[in-house]
C-alpha cells in the first residue's frame, strides 16, 4: 500500500481596498503577500490561497467584506486541511463578527495590519439628509468627521454646491 499525505490549505485574505491605497500601504501589502507565498512555499506540504477583496469600487458598496471573501475560499476545502487563514489588511473590515466564536473558524486565524502607529484615519459620515429636494427650496445635511488616531484638532472639508464657488468649514472630529 501507498500512501501520500494530502497538503495543509492556508488561506490569504489579502485587502485592496480603497482604504489600502494610500501612502506605501499598497507596497506593504504586496510585500507582504510575497512573504507569505514564500513561507508556504518552503514548509513543503502546504499551499496557500489567495484571496483578494475590493471596495469602494462602486455606490453600492458596504465596505470591506473580508470574511465574505474568506467564507468563500472556505466553501471547497475540506476541515480536516485547512491550516489557518491570514488577513493583510489596514484593519477596516467591515464585515468582522462582533464575537470571535461567530465564525466558525476550525484554525487559527492572524491579522497582518499595514500602515504605520502614525497614521491618522478619518471618514466623512452623513447622519442626515433629505430623501429629495425642490429646486430653490433650503434644504439640510447633516455630516460628522470622524477621526482615529488624531489629535481632535478642527479640520477642514470643502462643500461643493453645483456650479457655486466651493464652501471651507472648520469641522471639529466627533461633532
Amino acid at each position: 500500500e501507498q500512501r501520500e499525505a494530502l497538503s495543509d490549505i492556508a488561506v490569504a485574505v489579502i485587502d485592496r481596498s480603497l482604504s489600502q491605497q494610500g501612502g506605501n500601504r499598497p507596497g506593504q501589502t504586496d510585500a507582504a503577500e510575497a512573504a507569505l507565498r514564500s513561507a508556504v512555499q518552503r514548509l513543503g506540504n502546504a499551499e496557500l490561497r489567495v484571496v483578494d477583496v475590493r471596495s469602494g469600487v462602486s455606490a453600492s458598496d458596504d465596505g470591506t467584506l473580508a470574511f465574505e471573501a474568506l467564507n468563500r475560499a472556505l466553501s471547497d476545502i475540506p476541515p480536516e486541511r485547512f491550516a489557518g487563514a491570514i488577513m493583510v489588511t489596514d484593519g477596516q473590515i467591515h464585515d468582522a463578527p462582533a464575537e470571535a466564536g461567530a465564525s466558525r473558524l476550525s484554525a487559527p486565524l492572524h491579522g497582518l495590519l499595514t500602515g504605520s502607529r502614525s497614521e491618522r484615519d478619518r471618514k466623512v459620515v452623513i447622519e442626515r439628509s433629505p430623501r429629495f429636494g425642490i429646486v430653490g427650496n433650503e434644504q439640510t445635511i447633516q455630516f460628522r468627521v470622524d477621526e482615529v488616531n488624531g489629535e481632535n484638532a478642527p479640520v477642514d472639508v470643502t462643500l461643493r454646491f453645483g456650479n457655486a464657488p466651493p464652501q471651507t468649514l472648520s469641522v471639529t472630529p466627533g461633532a
